[in-house]
């Protein structure tokens, strides 16, 4: 009997450390860096996977990050759980996506991550383990040298309009020009500032710039507002001079520039020929788009409005188009009983900034009775609109 007791104590030990025990093949953890056909440069993005794959259940867990030196980093998301086949076996998987900024030229080497978990073995019993990934390199090259702000980007997309036709302003009102980009692959520290507008003949204003980034798995899309408002000065057209924006295209590794068009801004009926501060002349600009009206004319107090429904339209944009939804019906019932009235009122003025607001706001086509509108009030021969014939066409243009 003392024997038996004492193979037993024995043989305790080794039994604790069964348990605690992991085949390889029941958990492991893994880095995968994204696999490109060049190598990064500083600032532009890395996207990193950290893997995990379970045999057995998990049933509590807890990923240490390591110090991630020479990186700028950002978590794409929340953590993923899943189940998928592998090798004929229905096996639980993690992943964690992040995107990563090498700060500079060189090789950086990835520290190992560990996933801290309690798991159930195959024998049905609770046990505690530590799973440490490899560790990973990730090479940077230095980037093109130039004068400009360093942009790398995935992708870019640039929006410019504006509030009113700029060149068929009411006397005394303003435009407000809204510059939006949306940006692939970098994240809202990395965007070059706001330009500084210029030009002759116009007051220039420029608001405080809004940034808002939305995280998925393929990194950050970022949505940048630019914004200004220009008024002519009395008795002369203003003049605005382009922008250019400069970025680096990590898709086809070149350097490419996107210029903002030039504007001539005027009051209706007033002077088109655009002079500058000092009071010298400067000659004529041919401008695109700069025939016929197919955008609204509103009063300055109508800006604090169009730019708060720019503000929530890019933020639909970016995080999706659910909660606008309502807000924007309101907007439209609101709208469209204002353009009622001023119909029933006779108000053909009213009529026609309503019309044009609304059919801006909600992004609707310009339809037929409005260009009517237009000729009868502009046209060479006046004749008198049918206001309920362009409240019912705007209706049918921009209902949500």
């Amino acid at each position: 009997m003392r024997w038996l007791i004492s193979l037993v104590l024995l043989l305790a030990p080794f039994e604790a450390l069964a348990q605690q025990a992991i085949d390889p093949a029941d958990a492991r953890l893994e880095l995968h860096l994204e696999d490109r056909p060049h190598l990064s440069h500083p600032d532009e993005m890395v996207l990193l996977s950290i893997q995990g794959t379970f045999r057995i259940p998990v049933v509590r867990e807890k990923l240490i990050q390591p110090d991630l030196t020479g990186l700028d980093w950002m978590q794409l998301g929340e953590d993923r759980w899943y189940k998928e086949m592998e090798d004929g076996f229905e096996v639980l998987k993690f992943e964690r996506r992040m995107a990563l900024f090498p700060q500079a030229p060189g090789e950086i080497e990835i520290a190992p991550f560990t996933h801290r978990l309690d798991l159930l073995n195959r024998r049905g019993r609770e046990m505690k383990t530590e799973l440490v990934s490899d560790t990973a390199t990730l090479k940077s090259v230095p980037g093109p040298e130039s004068e400009d702000w360093w942009f790398p980007v995935r992708a870019l997309e640039v929006n410019d309009s504006w509030s009113n036709q700029p060149e068929a302003l009411d006397p005394g009102s303003a435009a407000l020009r809204i510059v939006a980009l949306t940006i692939d692959g970098s994240p809202p520290q990395r965007i070059p500032p706001m330009p500084e507008m210029t030009g002759a003949g116009a007051h220039i204003f420029p608001h405080p710039e809004h940034r808002i980034v939305a995280l998925g798995p393929d990194g950050p899309r970022t949505r940048v507002f630019w914004r200004w408002t220009i008024r002519p000065e009395q008795g002369s057209a203003g003049y605005l001079d382009p922008i250019r924006l400069t970025y680096f295209d990590a898709q086809t590794r070149e350097t490419k520039e996107i210029t903002l068009s030039a504007q001539r801004v005027a009051y209706l009926g007033g002077p088109q020929q655009v002079t500058a501060s000092s009071g010298h002349a400067t000659d004529p600009v041919r401008l695109a788009d700069g025939e016929g009206i197919s955008l609204p004319t509103v009063p300055g107090f109508a800006l604090p409005l169009m730019l708060g429904l720019g503000l929530l339209a890019g933020m639909a944009t970016a995080f999706g188009r659910g909660a606008w939804q309502l807000p924007r019906r309101v907007l439209f019932e609101w709208d469209l009983a204002a353009l009622r009235s001023a119909a029933r009122r006779g108000d053909v003025s009213g009529v026609r900034k309503r019309a044009y607001r609304t059919l801006t706001v909600h992004g609707a086509p310009v339809p037929d009775a409005v260009l009517d509108l237009d000729r009868a009030l502009y046209g060479p021969h006046a004749t008198k609109p049918d206001l309920a014939a362009v409240a019912s066409s705007v209706r049918r243009a921009a209902k949500p």
